[in-house]
């Protein structure tokens, strides 16, 4: 039998290192490589492949070496273009361009190289051309709807681009393809994340990390989302084997922070994002905001303040922005506006706004005049309660771009509330009902004289999932009707009928409701019929700023570390509500039992039965 022949066994040993490589056993393929080109130096198939497989592991320069010298040999092969361009993109430092021009050369040999498509597309994203970037990508995923990266860098293009549903879409399909592709887990949580779809993101992230359990990216992920829906106690769970594998990301630490100050460490969390800041040379807005929630928490107010501004830009923090086309002045130096006519707007919900009136009178005393941009909903409630203001519907465009200046109304705290000691400064009540309406419905309220009238709202409008465990529904709130002697009225706005008609249906205490005031979008009708309870009870809404704003002692439910505390058992904004903290164990229905204890024992005491 003849022996093999030197050039077949070269082939031979070519073929074995290449089935290496396919297996991905990189370090015996390029050993096998290069004892191939100690025999065969110009073979340019096998300085192609070493240099493929020098990328792979991680040394691109040498790649580019052995695919250029493989080129000289075989300049016409698209593929050899197709992998120098992809070793080129991995030098950081090598100009993008050069590479498309590189790629570019690769598809004009062969126009079907599928690789030097998609990477293609990455570099067109890379150079800020988005639009021929997704034609192309368009053009991959129908032509080839089962390639994995096409869809991939698709969602990548839709994300950078803040389309984050569109981005989530084509992360599926990607998972759909290959439920291995770990990235995509990870980028479809993030782009769910983006556009609030939490339930989602966690039924998915729980399916990735069964797929991938020790995964500390994947933990990370679901921390944060279990952090942004309030589950502080599990988020931490998943934070810590997150923080083990890259303790100082900074990300991740502004996650800690803001998940151990749901937990109510406050200290701990202010420590945390204290020393994220204090070594970050550029601090984001998201870490700047991050830290005035945990200075608030501890009641450092001054420190909070000055960071304040960053909420404006903070990741998943919705504001409002001025419409008014007028210089914005400085809200930190108030004695500098002696004189002007300053128009005041709101940023925030109708709950920031009615806490803000507190501090209007005292920003009266430092500008000549105020125009106030009020939510049509309160017109006539401030327009009664501020009379020396002038409000901004009332004006036209001409007379309001005469105004010298304007400020956030979110933004006096800077000025008028550097301390919890300058609450005290605060008018209260800040907003005053209608006395006529306040009489005709009191007339309308059975046993008014004999039996103490409750006010009564148990949940928002918005029922996210990140706000659904400090609310409750009817039928846990029931319990707390079943309180004899009392006259419960219902405050809540935007309840349903069939949320009304339970209650009447199931318990001894009928929950009286007024059809005829609009208890959402009437909020002067809804001011006088909260100003007739003796108390009022509310998860930490509007409702409840409505009733510490008229000065009606009210019990508020919420989160252990809701915003409006600042450090303090109880909001400093009003001095008669009384808060009562979901602990991060419990959900709010944990705390009906303590309700209706303490209602029983209230009742003995209402004051105008004394």
């Amino acid at each position: 039998m003849r022996s093999m022949s030197a050039s077949a066994q070269i082939q031979d040993k070519l073929k074995k290192a290449l089935q290496l490589h396919q297996a991905g056993d990189l370090k015996k393929a390029q050993r096998l490589y290069q004892d191939v080109l100690k025999k065969a130096p110009t073979s340019s198939d096998a300085n192609h492949l070493l240099g493929v497989c020098f990328r792979q592991l991680g040394f691109p320069k040498r790649g580019v070496e052995y695919i250029r010298k493989a080129i000289t040999l075989a300049p016409g092969r698209g593929v050899y273009h197709a992998n120098l361009a992809r070793c080129l993109y991995d030098i950081e430092t090598h100009p993008r361009e050069a590479v498309l021009t590189e790629a570019d050369r690769a598809l004009a040999l062969d126009a079907s190289l599928i690789e030097a498509l998609n990477l293609k597309s990455v570099l067109l994203m890379d150079l800020s051309r988005p639009d021929e970037a997704e034609a192309l990508l368009t053009h991959l995923t129908q032509a080839l709807p089962d390639n994995v990266k096409a869809w991939r860098n698709l969602g990548q293009l839709c994300f950078i681009d803040h389309r984050y549903e569109d981005a989530a879409i084509a992360y599926g399909k990607a998972i759909t393809l290959d439920p291995k592709d770990r990235d995509s887990w990870i980028n479809r949580a993030k782009s769910l994340f983006r556009i609030q779809q939490y339930n989602v993101s966690l039924t998915e992230l729980k399916t990735a990390l069964q797929q991938f359990p020790d995964d500390p990216d994947l933990s990370y992920e679901l921390a944060l989302v279990l952090s942004s829906t309030g589950e502080f106690l599990e988020s931490y769970r998943y934070l810590r084997p997150a923080l083990e594998a890259a303790p100082t990301d900074p990300d991740r630490q502004v996650t800690l922070s803001v998940t151990l100050n749901g937990l109510g460490r406050f200290d701990e969390a202010l420590k945390v994002i204290e020393q994220v800041y204090a070594n970050t040379d550029d601090p984001s807005s998201k870490i700047r905001w991050a830290l005035s929630l945990a200075y608030q928490a501890v009641g450092r107010l001054e420190e909070a303040w000055a960071h304040a501004e960053a909420r404006a830009e903070a990741v998943g923090f919705k504001l409002s922005t001025s419409p008014y086309d007028l210089p914005h002045e400085d809200v930190k130096v108030l004695s500098a506006l002696s004189g002007k006519k300053i128009l005041l707007w709101h940023d925030q919900g109708i709950g920031d706004f009615l806490r803000c009136l507190s501090m209007l009178d005292e920003c009266a005393g430092h500008v000549q005049e105020i125009v106030l941009d009020v939510p049509d909903k309160l017109t006539d409630l401030v327009r009664r309660s501020f009379p020396q203001c002038v409000i901004a519907a009332d004006l036209n465009a001409e007379a309001i771009n005469a105004l010298d200046g304007q400020i956030c109304l979110s933004d006096l705290v800077t000025s008028l509330r550097p301390s919890i000691a300058s609450f005290q400064q605060g008018k209260m009540p800040s907003v005053i009902a209608d006395i006529d309406r306040i009489a005709a419905l009191k007339a309308r309220i059975p046993d008014y004289t004999t039996k103490p009238v409750v006010g009564v709202a148990w949940r928002s409008q918005n029922l996210e999932v990140k706000r659904a465990r400090n609310y409750l529904d009817i039928t846990q709130i029931s319990p707390i009707f079943d309180t004899p002697d009392i006259t419960f009225v219902n405050l809540q706005y935007s309840a349903l009928q069939k949320e009304l008609d339970w209650v009447n249906q199931h318990d001894q205490t009928q929950l009286l409701a007024f059809d005829d005031i609009d208890l959402f979008d009437d909020l002067d009708a809804a001011a006088a019929l909260t100003a007739c309870m003796d108390l009022v009870l509310s998860s930490n809404t509007s409702v409840a700023d409505l009733a510490g704003a008229l000065d009606i002692p009210c019990w508020r439910f919420g989160a252990i570390n809701g915003v409006s505390l600042l450090g303090q058992a109880n909001p400093p904004w009003y001095r008669s509500t009384t808060y009562y903290r979901i602990q991060p164990e419990q959900r709010a229905v944990d705390l009906v039992p303590k309700l209706v204890d303490d209602l029983a024992f209230w009742k003995r005491s209402v004051r105008r039965f004394g």
